[in-house]
């Protein structure tokens, strides 16, 4: 067998990177060349099965906060239930939920923005 000359491409590209510029010092520079770059096609269901799984992440991470704060302010009313002075009792049911107002509407907003962000990817993903 005749021996043959193989050259990866990785090799090809640091032959060209680190000694075609020694072997032609003093030439004038290269022309710059322009690359034509085609969009990579993506499978559909591919990208709608990522956008749902981000949009399901978060509102899972919605759910948690709202859980989170449903047990906080648990036990906040259970600790103002064995108080036995009605005036303190008031203010530290009044302060739990005070704590907790607006859980829900952060859920929403949550829930919203995952929905419309996955409706804008799924979006992207149908087109082309």
């Amino acid at each position: 067998m005749k021996p043959t000359l193989f050259l990866s491409a990785a090799s090809a590209i640091l032959a060209v990177t680190f000694v075609f510029p020694v072997i032609v010092q003093g030439a004038k520079p290269l022309p710059v060349l322009t690359v034509k770059t085609q969009k990579v096609k993506v499978e559909p269901a591919v990208c709608i099965a990522k956008a749902a799984t981000d949009r399901d992440a978060a509102i899972s991470k919605a759910l948690v906060i709202v859980v989170t704060a449903l047990q906080t302010r648990s036990k906040a009313l259970a600790s103002a239930n064995v108080l036995s002075d009605a005036k303190k009792k008031k203010a530290a049911i009044k302060a739990a939920e005070a704590a907790f107002k607006g859980t829900w509407e952060k859920l929403n907003t949550a829930r919203k923005t995952a929905w419309t962000l996955f409706n804008t990817a799924a979006g992207v993903c149908r087109v082309g």
